[in-house]
């Protein structure tokens, strides 16, 4: 336990140290760009343990390794002006904006490189999100109900998009929130014509039509003791059917389990048989008992997975790519 707490120390040490380092790296370069004078730029705070100058700047590595320091000429507004046109304070005020601003906006754009290398290498996604945007589910009160759409129905053309994947649908919608678009539809073989006025959720108003991708949902913590469990579901057990009715995603299956009442549900799951093969997959019928959980709302006692089950996709984006991902995923976590 001792070992592990000195490592995670280290690691911290080293992390917030090359935070603070990147940041005083930008005060640095924006000083200098305005010719400040910049008398030391430092790795570390405490005694100096060595170094080299190389004009007016002692560029140092000091005994306490927690970040570093930039020290400038005049910087100090208690100390007398002495007129150098190198001095801090003697710089025009948007100049002195610029060199304190640079710091954040430093880490900011390590945040951002950081991403971006990541997700260049190794960016893991829902294979759905590759795939035709084919609709598997609706929701009966939503902007695709009022519009017309039917599960089942392929979007061939949205606002001017033609034969989009799920990962064109989704940040389009999610951005048209109360604007009205042509939507074309495939359903029986017919091209329907339809208009769809996405709705704004949430605080931040996030456009919301109201349909899911055709993916049947997985089971992610099966609770033990509970009816799922009795029943013999599994975690990782995929949902295909419920009462003879396909299941394409988990909003449908909330809304089946909600009208049955607490009545004992058949549920159609497709189960690896290997879990190191995802071909390797068998066929089971299970019923199930519901239960109440709480005053008007049903459940059968397991946990619905997100993304580790709907078969995630590992790639390599292209640098363009993954610097836009990147600076959507900063974004979206400032907002909260």
């Amino acid at each position: 336990m001792f070992s592990n707490f000195v490592t995670d120390a280290v690691v911290v040490v080293i992390v917030l140290g090359f935070m603070i380092f990147i940041h005083e790296l930008g005060h640095f370069m924006a000083a200098k760009w305005f010719g400040v004078r910049v008398l030391t730029f430092s790795l570390g705070f405490g005694k100096r343990l060595f170094g080299f100058k190389k004009g007016d700047t002692d560029y140092r590595v000091s005994a306490l390794p927690f970040g570093g320091y930039v020290k400038m000429w005049g910087e100090d507004p208690s100390q007398p002006r002495t007129g150098d046109p190198a001095e801090f304070l003697g710089k025009p005020r948007w100049q002195r904006f610029i060199i304190a601003i640079m710091g954040p906006a430093m880490n900011v754009l390590l945040a951002i490189a950081l991403l971006a290398a990541l997700y260049h290498y190794h960016y893991q996604k829902p294979a759905y999100e590759e795939q035709s945007a084919r609709v598997g589910d609706v929701d009966p009160s939503s902007p695709a109900a009022r519009a017309g759409v039917l599960a089942g129905d392929l979007i061939i053309r949205l606002d001017g998009i033609s034969n989009p994947k799920w990962e064109d649908v989704m940040p389009k919608i999610a951005t048209s929130a109360g604007e009205e678009m042509p939507l074309e539809v495939e359903r029986d073989g017919q091209r329907l014509s339809l208009t769809i006025t996405p709705r704004a959720e949430g605080r931040d108003e996030i456009g919301y039509a109201g349909w899911a991708p055709d993916t049947p949902p997985i089971l992610g913590i099966v609770e033990p003791g509970l009816p799922a469990a009795k029943a013999g579901l599994k975690t990782g057990d995929r949902i295909v059917a419920l009462d003879g009715h396909k299941i394409a995603g988990s909003g449908a299956l909330v809304r089946a389990l909600q009208l049955g009442q607490g009545k004992e549900a058949d549920f159609k799951v497709e189960r690896a048989r290997n879990f190191t093969s995802r071909s390797n997959r068998s066929m089971a019928m299970l019923t199930v008992r519901v239960r109440r959980n709480g005053a008007s709302a049903w459940a059968f006692g397991a946990r619905l997975s997100c993304t580790s089950c709907l078969g995630e996709e590992q790639s390599r984006l292209p640098w363009r790519t993954t610097f836009e991902v990147a600076l959507l995923r900063l974004i979206s976590l400032a907002s909260f």
